[in-house]
Formats: structure tokens, C-alpha cells, sequence
């Protein structure tokens, strides 16, 4: 399910839930600026992410190959962010690949638990942004 991650101990689920909290703590080390410029980032690829799918329940209920491919995607942004010196956008990218990689994987602990940090980050960026889904 989550192959861009590097190998380890545990689970995918588990490196991916440690990979995702990690990311936090390292954004919430870097400072206010660092939130801010990774929320604002969160919100750019929130609005292009919506205007693909619509809503996360869209996402949720499509076809599973439909979600790998824009997880793929996801995934592939983050890596060219990084690879072009873009920190707040790979990290924003990386954050939103694994909530959707965990409704894709109709993992609701795990989307409950990435949900509301993502949502909060991203409403830095921008205020009118909500994102849960609504079932």
C-alpha cells in the first residue's frame, strides 16, 4: 500500500502512521513559519486535489485504481518538490498522500488520526478550507 516508503520494521500502516507523525514534529520544531508555509502549500494542493475529485468521500468511494493513480501522483509531486529544493510543498504533498492512502486502504483509525492535524495545517494557509469528509 505505501511503497515509496523505506523499508523498515512494522507494518506499512505502521511506518506510515510513524512517517506521518514525524512530519509533524518536524513542522512543529521548525517554527510558525514553517506552518505557515506548509499550510499555505496544504491549500494549493487541497484546491487542485478537489477540482480532480470533488470531496474526500468522492475519493473514498472511487474506483481503487482512480486512488492509486492520485496517490501515485501525489506521491510523485513530493518527490519532484524535494528533489527542487520545495520543502513546505514536498511535506505538504507527503502529509496528503497518507491520509489518502489510508481511505483508500478504508483505514478510518488512520484517517481520523491524520485528519484533523491536516485540516488544521492547511486552514493556516487558508481558513475556509474543511476538508473532512462529512459521512
Amino acid at each position: 500500500m505505501f511503497k515509496w516508503l523505506p523499508e523498515g520494521e512494522g507494518s506499512d500502516r505502521d511506518r506510515a502512521v510513524r512517517g506521518f507523525r514525524a512530519r509533524l514534529d518536524e513542522i512543529a520544531a521548525s517554527g510558525e513559519d514553517m506552518q505557515v508555509r506548509v499550510g499555505k502549500a496544504l491549500s494549493l494542493i487541497w484546491r487542485d486535489f478537489e477540482k480532480r475529485t470533488h470531496s474526500l468521500d468522492v475519493f473514498a468511494a472511487a474506483d481503487h485504481e482512480l486512488q492509486k493513480e492520485l496517490v501515485v501522483r501525489l506521491v510523485k509531486y513530493g518527490l519532484v518538490s524535494r528533489d527542487d529544493g520545495n520543502e513546505p510543498e514536498s511535506i505538504a504533498a507527503e502529509l496528503l498522500s497518507y491520509l489518502l492512502a489510508m481511505i483508500a486502504a478504508d483505514d478510518e483509525e488512520g484517517e481520523k488520526l491524520m485528519s484533523r492535524p491536516i485540516e488544521e495545517l492547511t486552514r493556516v494557509g487558508d481558513p475556509s478550507i474543511h476538508f473532512r469528509r462529512q459521512n
